[in-house]
C-alpha cells in the first residue's frame, strides 16, 4: 500500500455542469441532448437521446457541454439523484442541466479504474450524505461531489485490476449477446408460425376478427394457456438494503435484474417470481421481460404471465403478450402517467391454436430458454463474482500477484 496515494476526485477529473437548454429548441434534430432520464447505469443509452437544434446557441460555447467516449454523467437532482452512466459510444451529445458531466485525466487515473472504483457504495453513501433536502427536489453539487476521496496504487497497478475485472465483464457481455441472439430466434419463429402461418399455409383457413386464420384455430382472450398473477403491496417501512428476507421486484427493477431493496414481510397473497418467468410492469411502461434475476417477491403494479400447462413455452406467452402490451401502451400515450389494468388485459384479443400446435412450437424454443436461464445465470454468478472482487481489489485487501 505504500505506493498507492489518495486524492479527490475533483483533482483527478474535470467537472462540468450541465447547460440549461430551452424546451422549445428539442426536437428532431441531428445534435443531441442526454438528460437526466437517459443515463441508465451502468451507461447512457445514445440511441434514444432527445434533439437539440443548436444553430439557436453558441457552437464555441457549447464545445465544453459535449461527451466523448470514456466520460462520465450523474443525476444531480430529483428521485434518481447520484444516477451514474457511462459514455461508451463514439457518437457525442451535448448534457443538460442538473447533468454533472466529468472526464478522467489520463495521468492520474485509468477511465476504466474508475468506473469500477465509482461502482462501489462508498461512491453512492457519499452521494447521499451530501444531499440537499432543503429545496423542492434533492439536489448535489458538483463540489460536494468533487470532494469524494480515492486512494489508488500505481496507473500499471490500476490497470492489471481492470484486466480481472474487465474479463469478467467482457464474458457477461458475450453471455448476454448470445442470449440477445437466441431471443430474436424465438421471435422470428413465433411470427413464421403465428403471425404469418408459413408451417400452415396448405391447409385450409377461415375469416375471423382477427383476419384469415387456419382451420380449427381460435380467436379469444388470453386465457386459454395463460395465467396472470398480480403483485402485493409491501410496507415501504419495512423494506431493507442489508439484504434480509426476500428482494422486492418492482417495475424499476425489471430492466436491471436487480432489486434494491429486501423484505420480510409476507402477506396472505404473496407471490413469488423465480428465474425464468414473464413479468411486466403496470405502470408508465408494459414491457415484459423473462426475469432474469434472484427469486423475489412480486410487488405491486406488476404482474407475471404464467403457462397454465406444462407444455406451453414461457416463449410463447412472452411473444403473444409482447404485441398486446404494446398496443396498450400506444393508445394510453396521452395520460400523465400511464397505467395497465385487469380490465386491459382481460380485453387481449390473440389467435388461439390448438394444444397439439403450442407443443410443437415449445418442444423447439425451450431448448432457447433453457440455454438463455442456464447463460443468465452464469452472469448472476459472474455478477456476484466481480463485485465481491471488486472492493477487495480497490482497497489492496487482495493483492494483485
Amino acid at each position: 500500500m505504500s505506493e498507492w496515494k489518495t486524492y479527490r476526485l475533483g483533482d483527478i477529473c474535470t467537472f462540468v455542469a450541465g447547460f440549461a437548454f430551452k424546451s422549445k429548441d428539442f426536437g428532431n434534430y441531428p445534435d443531441k441532448v442526454i438528460k437526466i432520464a437517459d443515463i441508465q447505469p451502468p451507461i447512457v443509452d445514445m440511441s434514444s437521446l432527445t434533439g437539440i437544434d443548436i444553430s439557436q446557441y453558441s457552437s464555441q460555447k457549447l464545445e465544453k457541454y459535449k461527451t466523448e467516449k470514456g466520460d462520465y454523467v450523474l443525476a444531480m437532482t430529483g428521485a434518481t439523484i447520484g444516477k451514474l452512466g457511462r459514455i461508451v459510444s463514439e457518437k457525442k451529445a451535448y448534457i443538460n442541466q442538473r447533468v454533472l458531466l466529468f472526464k478522467p485525466i489520463d495521468k492520474y487515473i485509468d477511465k476504466n479504474y474508475l468506473y469500477y472504483y465509482l461502482c462501489q457504495n462508498t461512491f453512492f453513501s457519499h452521494i447521499r450524505n451530501h444531499i440537499d433536502s432543503e429545496t423542492a427536489q434533492p439536489n448535489i453539487s458538483a463540489n460536494s461531489i468533487g470532494e469524494f476521496t480515492l486512494t489508488l496504487p500505481s496507473l500499471d497497478e490500476q490497470r492489471r485490476i481492470v484486466g480481472i475485472l474487465g474479463s469478467l465483464d467482457d464474458k457477461i457481455e458475450l453471455n448476454r449477446r448470445i442470449n440477445a441472439n437466441l431471443e430474436a430466434q424465438a421471435q422470428a419463429l413465433f411470427k413464421s408460425w403465428f403471425v404469418d402461418f408459413e408451417p400452415f399455409r396448405n391447409d385450409p383457413f377461415v375469416d375471423s376478427e382477427l383476419g384469415k386464420i387456419p382451420q380449427g384455430w381460435k380467436v379469444g382472450d388470453i386465457y386459454t394457456y395463460i395465467d396472470v398473477i398480480y403483485g402485493a403491496p409491501y410496507k415501504s417501512a419495512l423494506f431493507n438494503t442489508d439484504k434480509k428476507g426476500y428482494p422486492l421486484i418492482r417495475i424499476r427493477d425489471l430492466k436491471t435484474y436487480s432489486p434494491q431493496f429486501y423484505t420480510e414481510e409476507i402477506l396472505p397473497n404473496t407471490e413469488y417470481v423465480d428465474f425464468g418467468e414473464i413479468v411486466a410492469g403496470m405502470d408508465a411502461e408494459f414491457i415484459p421481460y423473462i426475469w432474469k434475476g434472484e427469486k423475489g417477491l412480486l410487488n405491486q403494479r406488476v404482474c407475471k404471465f404464467i403457462p397454465k400447462y406444462d407444455y406451453v413455452s414461457k416463449y410463447y406467452i412472452l411473444s403473444l403478450i409482447r404485441p398486446e402490451l404494446e398496443f396498450v401502451q400506444s393508445y394510453k400515450v396521452g395520460t400523465t402517467v400511464s397505467h395497465l389494468g385487469k380490465s386491459d388485459i382481460d380485453k387481449f384479443k390473440v389467435i388461439t391454436p390448438p394444444a397439439e400446435i403450442i407443443k410443437r412450437f415449445s418442444n423447439i424454443v425451450d431448448s432457447f430458454h433453457q440455454q438463455i436461464i442456464q447463460l443468465a445465470k452464469e452472469n448472476l454468478n459472474l455478477s456476484t463474482l466481480r463485485d465481491t472482487l471488486l472492493p477487495k481489489l480497490m482497497t489492496g485487501e487482495i493483492n494483485i500477484d
